[in-house]
C-alpha cells in the first residue's frame, strides 16, 4: 500500500474513533439529561403534591377557625375567604368581584383602611352599626407593603355577650336569694340579743324562724349544687326502669299531695326503660311533681303518665293549678323565675327547680316542654330516648298507681 493509502486509512480510523468517542459522550450527556429531567419531574411532582397538601391544610384551617376570615386586595375586593366569610358576605365560595366596601359594614371598611396605613391590628365592635342583634369584633393586618392584601378576621361575639349577661344575672339573682334569709336571720338574732331571749314564747318562735331561714339557705345551696352538677358533669348512663322509678317517686310524694287536699293519679306503661342516671332522673320527677303540688289549690287534681311513643319515652306531669300565661311558658325554665313569687317563697321554693329539670333532661338527650293556660292548670312533658322493651314482655300495659289519694 502506498503512503497515500496509509494516510487515508489512518484518517478513516481516527475519524471512526473520534465519532465513537463523540457518540459515547453524546449518549452520556443524553443519559445525564434524562436523569436530570427525571429528577426535575420528580421534584415537580413532589412540589405539586406539597402544594396540594398545603392548600388542603390551608382550606381546613380556614374552615376550622370559628371566625369569618377574608383576604382583601388593594381595591377592596375579597380574593379569598373561608365559608363563614362568604356567608357573611352573602356570597358563595369562589365568587368574584365581591367588594368589601359594598357588602360589609362601614366599621369593617375602616378596619381594612387602618391596616393599609400601617396599623397592624385594630379591634372594632360592630354591635352599634349592626342592623340586627349580632355583635362582632373585627381585626385586620396588612400582609406586606401598602399594596399588599389585607387579612380581615371578624369574630361573632353575640354568644359571648349573652353568656356574660346570663352570668351577671345569675350572680345578681343568687345574691338576692341569699340576702333575704340572711337579713331575716340577722334581724331575728339581733332581736334575741336585745332582750327577746328572756321571753320564752318569743324566743322559741324566733329560734324556729331562724331554723326555717337556715333550711331555706340549705335548699338554695343544694339546688345550686344540683344545677351546677347537671350543667357540668356528663351523665353516666345505666339502664333505668322508668316505670318503677315513677311509681317509687309518686309513692314518696303521695302523702304531700294528700296533706294539700289533692288527688294524685298515676298511669305508667310497663317495661318502659331509658339509659340515664337514676338519681338525676328521680330529681326530675320529684321537682315536677313537687312543683305541681305547690301550685295547685286544695281539691285540685294531679296526674302523672308515662308511655312509649316510637323510640321515645314520654312523661307527663299535669295539674289543675294556677296555670300559665303565654309569656310565662317561654320563661318558666329560667333560673330563679317564679310564676307566683309570693306562693313560691311561702312554700320554700328557690326558683331553680325547673331549671334543674331542663338541664338534666337535656343532658340525657331529651327535651322538656310545658303547656297550659291561666287558671286552667299546666302540663309538663319530658321526652327521653327509650331503650327497646324487654323481649319477654308483650305489648305495654298500663300499671296502676301504687297509691291514689
Amino acid at each position: 500500500m502506498n503512503p497515500l493509502g496509509f494516510l487515508v486509512l489512518g484518517l478513516s480510523i481516527a475519524a471512526t474513533t473520534l465519532a465513537a468517542v463523540m457518540l459515547r459522550r453524546a449518549r452520556e450527556r443524553i443519559i445525564r439529561t434524562e436523569r436530570t429531567v427525571a429528577e426535575l419531574e420528580a421534584a415537580a411532582r413532589s412540589a405539586a403534591s406539597e402544594a396540594i397538601a398545603l392548600r388542603l391544610r390551608h382550606a381546613a384551617l380556614m374552615d376550622l377557625i370559628d371566625c369569618a376570615v377574608l383576604v382583601v386586595d388593594a381595591d377592596d375586593i375579597v380574593i379569598e375567604a373561608n365559608d363563614l366569610g362568604w356567608k357573611m358576605l352573602g356570597s358563595t365560595p369562589g365568587s368574584r368581584s365581591v367588594s368589601v366596601r359594598a357588602a360589609l359594614l362601614d366599621g369593617l371598611v375602616d378596619t381594612v383602611r387602618q391596616a393599609r396605613i400601617g396599623v397592624p391590628v385594630r379591634q372594632v365592635d360592630l354591635c352599634e352599626q349592626a342592623r340586627s342583634d349580632t355583635s362582632a369584633v373585627a381585626s385586620a393586618v396588612r400582609l406586606g407593603d401598602a399594596e399588599s392584601p389585607v387579612l380581615l378576621v371578624v369574630r361573632d361575639t353575640t354568644e359571648v355577650k349573652r353568656l356574660e349577661t346570663v352570668r351577671q344575672d345569675f350572680v345578681a339573682n343568687v345574691s338576692h336569694e341569699l340576702r333575704t334569709p340572711l337579713a331575716s336571720i340577722r334581724a331575728l338574732a339581733e332581736t334575741l340579743e336585745g332582750g327577746a331571749l328572756r321571753d320564752p314564747a318569743v324566743a322559741t318562735r324566733f329560734l324556729g324562724n331562724i331554723i326555717s331561714e337556715t333550711q331555706r339557705l340549705t335548699r338554695i345551696a343544694d339546688d345550686l349544687l344540683a344545677l351546677t352538677e347537671a350543667e357540668s358533669r356528663p351523665v353516666t348512663a345505666v339502664e333505668v326502669a322508668l316505670d318503677d322509678l315513677i311509681l317509687r317517686v309518686t309513692q314518696k310524694l303521695a302523702p304531700q299531695a294528700d296533706a294539700a287536699g289533692q288527688s294524685l293519679d298515676v298511669a305508667v306503661d310497663s317495661g318502659l326503660r331509658v339509659a340515664g342516671n337514676t338519681d338525676r332522673l328521680e330529681q326530675v320527677l320529684i321537682n315536677l311533681v313537687d312543683n305541681a303540688i305547690k301550685y295547685t289549690p286544695a281539691g285540685g287534681r294531679l296526674a302523672v303518665r308515662a308511655w312509649r311513643e316510637g323510640q321515645a319515652a314520654k312523661i307527663d306531669v299535669s295539674d289543675t293549678g294556677i296555670g300559665l300565661m303565654e309569656h310565662e311558658r317561654e320563661r318558666i325554665f329560667e333560673r330563679f323565675y317564679r310564676v307566683d313569687k309570693a306562693r313560691s317563697r311561702q312554700s320554700g321554693g328557690t326558683g331553680l327547680g325547673l331549671s334543674i329539670v331542663r338541664r338534666i333532661v337535656e343532658a340525657h338527650g331529651g327535651t322538656i316542654t310545658v303547656a297550659g293556660e291561666l287558671h286552667k292548670g299546666s302540663t309538663f312533658t319530658a321526652t327521653l330516648p327509650a331503650l327497646p322493651p324487654p323481649s319477654d314482655l308483650s305489648a305495654p300495659s298500663s300499671v296502676p298507681a301504687p297509691a291514689q289519694v
